[in-house]
């Protein structure tokens, strides 16, 4: 249910009763194809999907190298995507979605791609991306990743609202919830 909501915020499914209105631009963290084609190279599809993704035409060249300063990839960005390995797949695509500016960002799991600097590299990028935000929704199970970068919780049983608020509260809730 908690990927089925976020989907439905973000536009992907429409909601079988009620409505969902959002104000500003919203972007779904969910895995790490920003909408990919496997038969062009990385570099192109960074360009294309900037353009996609309405990022304006000025902007795109420092996107592209904040992309290829962050996913270490050289002179692969030049290859087909097709013949990416995942993990090459994953920084790049975590690298262009964190390279993005939404007002509400949803958060559906956790980058796992990589050695331990790179995952601690794709942390601090997830962090600062999270700063640049205006309103985050994260969905997770990971109390200490909640704790970390949440002010408010929300906690869902069963598709229902058991509790909104503060972060601490909403933790012990869950907790409790879980026992």
């Amino acid at each position: 249910g908690k990927s089925t909501l976020l989907n439905a915020i973000a536009g992907n499914v429409r909601p079988n009763d009620g409505q969902i209105i959002t104000r500003g631009r919203v972007i779904l963290l969910a895995g790490v194809n920003a909408g990919f084609d496997a038969d062009i190279t990385g570099r192109q599809n960074i360009l294309e999907l900037s353009k996609a993704y309405g990022i304006p035409g000025d902007k795109i060249e420092e996107v592209l190298n904040s992309v290829l300063e962050f996913s270490e990839l050289g002179d692969a960005i030049d290859r087909n995507y097709r013949g990416y390995s995942t993990g090459m797949k994953g920084k790049l695509g975590f690298g262009f979605i964190t390279s993005l500016n939404p007002e509400i960002l949803l958060i559906d799991e956790t980058l796992g791609v990589g050695d331990t600097r790179f995952r601690a590299k794709a942390q601090e990028r997830l962090r600062k991306f999270i700063q640049r935000s205006n309103t985050v929704l994260i969905s997770t199970h990971s109390l200490g990743l909640a704790k970390e970068i949440c002010t408010r919780g929300l906690v869902l049983d069963e598709g229902k609202l058991i509790f909104e608020g503060e972060i601490n509260e909403a933790i012990a809730t869950y907790v409790k919830n879980s026992e």
